[in-house]
Parts: C-alpha cells; sequence; structure tokens
C-alpha cells in the first residue's frame, strides 16, 4: 500500500493508503492525486515522503524502455488529454517499494527520466498534482520499483544529466 494524497468527495485533501486495485479505480473516477505527502501544508518544501513516481509522455517515442522496465511499472493509464486525435497522452506510474525521503525522491526520478527521455520533465515533481483519467486503465500490474536496486543503478553523478523538474522543495 502505497502512501498518496488524495481528494474526497467534500474536496478536502488527506493522506490514505490504497492497494493497487483501490488506487486503479481511483484514478479511472478521476481521481486527483499526488506522490508528495504532507500533513502540514501545500507548499513543497514540506513534503515528507513520496510513496510513488509518475512519469507523463506526450508522444510515441520513449515507450520502447517500457519492456525493459517490466518489473517495474504499475499503472499505466491515458491522461485526460488522450483523445482519437491526440492518442498518445499517457501517464506511467511507480510504485516504490518503500516510501523515500526528498534527496531519494530526486535521484530516482532524474535517474528514470535519464532513462525515459521523452517523458516531460516539467510534471515530475513531487507537490504536483495528477489528475485521473476518463479512460480504464491500460496496464494494472501488482510489482513496485525496488528502490535500492534504482539508487545503485542510478548514481549521483548520472542524474545530473537529468532535466527532470522533480526537486520536492521550492528552493531547488
Amino acid at each position: 500500500n502505497a502512501p498518496l494524497l488524495k481528494k474526497n468527495r467534500k474536496g478536502m485533501w488527506r493522506t490514505t493508503k490504497m492497494d493497487l486495485k483501490s488506487f486503479a479505480s481511483f484514478i479511472e473516477s478521476g481521481g486527483t492525486w499526488r506522490p508528495g505527502i504532507n500533513e502540514t501544508s501545500n507548499v513543497a518544501k514540506d513534503v515528507e515522503t513520496m510513496g510513488l513516481i509518475a512519469l507523463d509522455f506526450d508522444g510515441k517515442e520513449g515507450r520502447e524502455r517500457f519492456t525493459e522496465f517490466e518489473d517495474s511499472i504499475a499503472i499505466t493509464y491515458k491522461t485526460l488529454s488522450w483523445s482519437e486525435e491526440n492518442p498518445n497522452k499517457e501517464r506511467v506510474v511507480f510504485i516504490l517499494s518503500r516510501p523515500v525521503n526528498k534527496e531519494e525522491y530526486v535521484r530516482l526520478v532524474k535517474g528514470l527520466m535519464t532513462q525515459f527521455k521523452s517523458a516531460d520533465a516539467a510534471c515530475t515533481d513531487a507537490i504536483r498534482f495528477f489528475f485521473g483519467s476518463s479512460q480504464p486503465i491500460t496496464r494494472l500490474k501488482e510489482v513496485t520499483l525496488d528502490v535500492e536496486k534504482y539508487l545503485e543503478r542510478f548514481p549521483a553523478e548520472v542524474v545530473k544529466k537529468s532535466k527532470a523538474k522533480s526537486a520536492p522543495t521550492d528552493d531547488e
């Protein structure tokens, strides 16, 4: 169960934990969520932990790497901007094997961005709110991104090359 911040029916934000199927149903109902958890405010510098990473894709490029990360991608879904005329709007969600702190989150996201170069670098910060979808989930798999494995795979010198806006704090 990954922690996430979601909007309830009364429009209030609250932290909750959901199993994968419940999270997928929440997404399919158009639910809004974000990976960064904080109990005190909606300010980026107050983010405490992250349990998810999401990457947005706006074009066909980049999907060739999906098979390499088959054991780590839990959910893919068409974003709200998807249409028959614009069929390449997709979001990929990684459920982390454990919650991570700010520094680990930045390293993981920037490392993933070195692998998925066509993902939208402007949509990776932990405070970002992600909208669900009006379309069915396109992938649902009970897998997690192994935090320790990928922290080792993405050393600090590798992630410096990424342009991802992944810093969960206002001052980075």
